[in-house]
């Protein structure tokens, strides 16, 4: 799969499935080939948080919405807008060339977003776990980086 990567050593094809997932994942965020196992990780992670704060966010306006079209609206109208900003401003290949200050406040300001929009909705625990999650991702994105 990648030179030097354990993948290559291992013969079980979930494991290999996983690799390259994961070193997919990170080839698209770092450009390189020499990623470590720890950065695609969190690479992993953060995709899976991203796509939960887009999950977090349809919830909020479905249960937000008074009627079906107000539902429907919130529903698809939150995610996609989070999602149109987070492509523009913070994604790999975004097209707004944003210092990175920039970047971290949209990044906050959607996953902030999607916390509130579970604690309003009732999910406390769901927007603690989110919390956790991120806090744990930023950590292994951090250290990782060194």
């Amino acid at each position: 799969m990648f030179p030097g990567s354990p993948c290559v050593r291992k013969g079980d094809s979930q494991y290999r499935l996983v690799c390259a997932f994961l070193g997919t994942l990170s080839q698209r965020h770092a450009g390189s080939d020499d990623v470590s196992p720890l950065r695609s990780i969190a690479l992993a992670l953060r995709f899976i948080l991203e796509l939960c704060a887009l999950a977090a966010l349809g919830y909020w306006g479905w249960k937000t919405g008074h009627g079906a079209l107000t539902k429907l609206v919130l529903g698809i109208g939150a995610p996609l807008g989070a999602a149109v900003v987070w492509g523009m401003v913070v994604s790999p290949k975004a097209t707004v060339d944003a210092s990175p200050a920039v970047r971290f406040a949209v990044e906050i300001a959607v996953f902030g977003s999607a916390i509130l929009g579970l604690w309003v909705s009732g999910q406390p625990d769901l927007a603690v776990a989110l919390v956790f999650v991120y806090v744990v991702h930023r950590v292994l994105l951090s250290i990782s980086s060194r």
